[in-house]
């Protein structure tokens, strides 16, 4: 029962890595399509991004199915999002 709750860091840390490289590939997939703001997206954009995020979750957690391992690719998420948008705030690099 505690591997449901509590993975190895190992798997932790696996985690992590497998959630920031579908993130950098979501972002600049996004940010490929030209769409700058959600306003710009059209219904089948954001189908798309919903129908994305689905056939990716398979490839952040991995094997792991654990509580620990989801919060983990959801803090993961939120920390790179925060991340990207302070970065974005102040730096043309990231504008389209």
């Amino acid at each position: 029962m505690s591997g449901a709750f509590f993975p190895g860091s190992h798997v932790l840390l696996q985690i992590v890595v497998r959630t920031g490289v579908i993130y950098l590939l979501v972002l600049i997939g996004v940010r490929l399509s030209g769409k700058r703001e959600v306003g710009q997206m059209t219904p089948f954009d954001l189908t798309l991004l919903l129908l994305l995020s689905n056939s990716v979750q398979n490839a952040m957690t991995g094997p792991d199915t654990s509580l620990l391992g989801g919060a983990v690719a959801a803090g993961t998420l939120l920390i790179l999002n925060y991340l990207v948008a302070d970065l974005s705030g102040g730096a043309g690099a990231f504008d389209a």
